[in-house]
């Protein structure tokens, strides 16, 4: 008769020292299918079992893994407290200059 070993589970904190990342990409990945899924012990016990977190990082060990693209910065809504470059940004500096009253100094 053969006696099989338990799984062994861990909760977050050592899933996120073992693995170096932080809390909320563990989630992301995790919910674009990308790492083990947890499960629940209990209502408030989040667990992985740590024989697919091995795997998984042994897996990316191996993976070849896209460098990251620059961000694109003429896509944001606003630089630096400012309107973004472009038709809003002239609309804000002529509002700001006709807004204001000269004020007269003695």
């Amino acid at each position: 008769m053969q006696v099989t070993q338990p799984r062994r589970t861990i909760r977050r904190a050592a899933v996120l020292s073992k693995t170096g990342l932080c809390r909320t990409s563990l989630y992301h990945l995790e919910k674009k299918g990308e790492f083990p899924a947890h499960f629940l012990l209990t209502p408030r016990c989040a667990v992985w079992f740590e024989d697919e977190i091995d795997s998984w990082l042994e897996a990316r060990r191996n993976a070849v893994i896209k460098a990251a693209q620059w961000p694109n910065v003429s896509l944001r809504k606003t630089a630096r407290g400012r309107p973004a470059n472009g038709v809003a940004a002239v609309q804000y500096y002529s509002q700001a200059s006709h807004s204001k009253k000269p004020v007269s100094r003695r």
